[in-house]
């Protein structure tokens, strides 16, 4: 659906920061069944900004055209390709596997935890 309305040259982007799932090997292998291309990029920043906890930020960028995301290969350390992992297979309608998403330390973790 969503790629039906990109305009041509356009981007799709995902937030994808959180504490508990690791989202980047489920959006690779979707964006390797649709023939597009995907980018994920960290910023690392985390600790206490102002008084406010922070934790670090994850956004993956996808395109129809490879040539969209060429920008980011000029900012390594922030943005690479995405990687597909052949044992995690794309969610579907009819498919999807929490537990295969969990990061491993997610169950540890105190929701009260201050980033380090």
């Amino acid at each position: 659906l969503y790629l039906s309305r990109l305009n041509p040259g356009g981007t799709i982007t995902i937030h994808t920061s959180n504490r508990f799932f690791n989202l980047e090997a489920i959006i690779a292998a979707i964006a390797h069944n649709l023939n597009i291309t995907g980018y994920i990029g960290r910023e690392n920043n985390s600790g206490i900004i102002n008084g406010a906890i922070t934790y670090p930020s994850e956004a993956i960028v996808l395109a129809t055209a490879p040539h969209t995301l060429n920008a980011l290969d000029a900012q390594p350390g922030t943005w690479r390709k995405l990687q597909r992992n052949l044992n995690i297979p794309a969610w579907t309608d009819n498919y999807s596997n929490i537990i295969s998403a969990m990061k491993s330390n997610a169950w540890m973790a105190p929701l009260h935890e201050t980033p380090k």
